[in-house]
């Protein structure tokens, strides 16, 4: 559904079409200039690590000269989840347990 400029408004477009025209007329020229884009003042969130926490975990018990076996009791997984986390990140425990 189209309705009609109102006079106002076709009175201001006549005005900048001779506006423009004037300004074509003595050598200038219209170009468009580029739109806005949004730009982020912070930098995207990056999500820590899950597992960051239980890897402190299982470094500190490591330093404290705990064996593994003790260390995944103590963190509530598997001798084997704690071996593999700790074999990821390069923590050693104490002996073969």
């Amino acid at each position: 559904m189209q309705s009609p400029i109102p006079e106002s408004r076709a009175a201001d477009a006549a005005q900048l079409s001779a506006q423009v025209a004037e300004f074509e007329r003595k050598g200038g020229a219209v170009k468009e200039v580029p739109g806005f884009t949004y730009q982020p003042i912070r930098p995207e969130r990056i999500p820590p690590d899950p597992h960051q926490a239980l890897i402190s975990e299982l470094r500190a018990m490591a330093r404290r000269g705990c064996s593994r076996r003790y260390t995944a009791m103590c963190l509530d997984m598997t001798p084997g989840r704690a071996g593999e986390l700790a074999k990821k990140n390069g923590i050693r425990f104490r002996g073969n347990l």
